[in-house]
């Protein structure tokens, strides 16, 4: 008996018209806008741009391959899972490291409040990328050793032979015990121990310390604060760091972090931002 072809899932695609015309795609639910049919020469220095090749256009044969131009979380995706895969398969012949944070972490795909606050966020996020892909070029290294110049390296025959490798999500160890170290609020002992200075304070304050510290309270100030953003370290993989801000980013970072994220101290006039509070 022949093999039936599934029906097509229309439940992720979109049509609509426009000038009189359909258009359909089954796998893009999103308003778009029909591009021009004479588009001009994307390659012109000043144009350049990769926001502008994440948007529809014509296909052509010169410039077909940009429809392929992958999205963030997409790309991120693709790399934990090749690594991942990597890893399983070339587990002796890697050096012990330490598996950084992924871009996401960083906050691209959030909710900005603020055209600074994206900027700074998704700048962050961008060039983190490149971290990773120095983690792929460390895994083939590894792989390789001394590569034959006329073989095919084992790490590309391996993935080559992968079918489903852009369906596969891979359980990323680091995120598990990351979650269980954000359960246990490593920020507590600190607030605890400001708490002791600031009962302190409270006990020697002048009537016009109180009148300004409750002025403050009132209107919390965003310029004369000092800033503290806790983040994760550079040097240990499982450590919140709290970090001074420099005075020109404070605005950017404040405008980011609302709510929970974001605790102000009268006493010290300082912030102190989190996405984890």
């Amino acid at each position: 008996m022949p093999q039936q072809t599934p029906p097509l899932d229309h439940s992720q695609g979109r049509a609509f018209i426009s000038d009189g015309d359909i258009y359909y795609s089954p796998n893009c639910s999103r308003s778009v806008t029909v591009p021009n049919r004479n588009p001009s020469y994307p390659f012109a220095v000043g144009a350049t741009s990769l926001r502008r090749h994440q948007t529809p256009e014509w296909w052509t044969n010169a410039f077909g391959f940009l429809s392929f131009t992958p999205t963030w979380c997409y790309l991120e995706d693709v790399l934990i899972v090749i690594l991942h895969i990597l890893r399983e398969k070339f587990f002796l012949r890697l050096k012990p490291y330490f598996l950084p944070p992924p871009p996401s972490l960083l906050g691209f795909d959030q909710v900005f409040f603020s055209a600074h606050g994206a900027r700074y966020r998704i700048g962050r996020a961008r060039d983190w990328f490149i971290v990773w892909i120095g983690l792929l070029s460390f895994y083939i290294a590894c792989i390789e050793g001394e590569p034959d110049p006329l073989q095919v390296p084992d790490w590309f025959n391996f993935l080559a032979s992968e079918k489903e490798v852009d369906h596969i999500l891979p359980e990323l160890e680091f995120e598990k015990a990351r979650e269980a170290y954000i359960a246990s609020k490593p920020w507590e002992p600190f607030f605890a121990a400001q708490k002791i200075i600031n009962d302190r304070m409270l006990a020697n304050e002048t009537p016009q310390d109180r009148e300004a510290r409750l002025s403050r309270e009132r209107k919390n100030p965003t310029v004369s604060a000092e800033v503290f953003v806790w983040d994760w370290s550079i040097e240990e993989d499982m450590c919140l760091v709290r970090t001074r801000v420099h005075k020109k980013e404070c605005e950017d970072n404040l405008a980011f972090y609302r709510g929970s994220q974001a605790h102000y101290d009268s006493f010290q006039n300082e912030w102190d931002l989190c996405e984890y509070f």
